[in-house]
């Protein structure tokens, strides 16, 4: 009984995994036309901080529109994992890297002191594009390494059983998808759309 069900959740997972659709040309100009996006800040409110506006809002969206990375994948990014080549190309390191040792789970998925990927090919590196490097993502990395921050987005919070990517996957599909842009919530349009876009 018990592996009955484990191969119908599999299913089903993977169900949800192929309903997945890619974002409309119309989503993506919604998507990146928020006020951070544009201005590179949110709007400020009476206390004078930023409302709706952290630094994952902005970078996230944008690396996974130019790497096709998961969300997890990027949101679980250390700041030593953008790196720059001896021929002075940037790119993300999607690694292991740290000082614990690895520990494979049973279903397969790879996990390393609070990093996990989905497979042994999910470990890679991927060139920066370079409007990325112009929007300011190397500088963004300079000031983290200058206040001695370890994570590319140290606002996330860790889930022990699904990651940083959580927090984020939360935000961005219920507050911002839904809420703020109104898109349908039928599962197949989250940040995992942009893998398909």
């Amino acid at each position: 009984i018990a592996a009955a069900g484990a191969s119908t959740d599999n299913a089903s997972k993977k169900s949800d995994r192929e309903k997945r659709a890619p974002f409309s040309e119309k989503e993506l100009t919604d998507i990146f036309g928020a006020e951070w996006f544009v201005d590179g800040v949110g709007k400020k409110t009476v206390k004078n901080t930023y409302l709706y506006y952290q630094p994952n809002y902005y970078w996230v969206p944008l690396l996974l529109a130019y790497s096709g990375a998961r969300c997890n994948e990027v949101c679980q990014l250390l700041v030593s994992d953008i790196r720059q080549s001896p021929a002075g190309i940037w790119y993300l390191d999607f690694n292991l890297d740290g000082p614990e040792k690895v520990d494979v789970q049973e279903d397969s998925e790879i996990k390393f002191d609070g990093k996990a990927f989905k497979t042994v090919n999910s470990l890679r590196v991927v060139p920066i594009h370079d409007h990325l490097i112009r929007l300011g993502l190397v500088d963004y990395v300079q000031v983290l390494k200058g206040k001695g921050h370890i994570y590319l987005f140290p606002d996330l919070r860790f889930d022990p059983m699904k990651g940083r990517g959580k927090c984020f996957g939360q935000w961005f599909n219920e507050r911002y998808l839904g809420r703020r842009l109104k898109i349908e919530r039928d599962s197949t349009k989250t940040a995992y759309s942009f893998r398909h876009t």
